[in-house]
């Protein structure tokens, strides 16, 4: 018999937090790259001081933003991995409950 000390696991929770933080990493991505976007677009009609004065926070704001992106993918990924273990483990169980009878 196993000595794991998990006694109960929801994976529909799993599933319900991955499908959220899928859609907000979709939605993050997206709003990033409208913003880079809009924001490139601007830059590229804009002259003088102003502009390399923002062209300089704005590059800070922008890799701010693409590595907030990567930071939101690998908590998806991170849950992924972990209900995939728990589903490993939980057939594991089952697996030697069925052939302890």
């Amino acid at each position: 018999m196993s000595t794991s000390s998990v006694q109960r696991i929801d994976t529909a929770a799993f599933e319900d937090a991955i499908t959220k933080i899928d859609k907000v990493v979709t939605s993050f991505g997206t709003t990033k790259d409208s913003i880079v976007l809009s924001t490139d677009s601007l830059l590229s009609t804009w002259t003088g001081k102003g502009k390399d004065m923002f062209e300089k926070a704005y590059t800070s704001l922008k890799t701010e933003l693409v590595d907030e992106e990567e930071n939101l993918q690998t908590i998806s990924e991170d849950l992924k991995a972990m209900k995939e273990s728990y589903d490993e483990w939980d057939a594991a169980t089952k697996s030697s409950f069925l052939s302890d009878c």
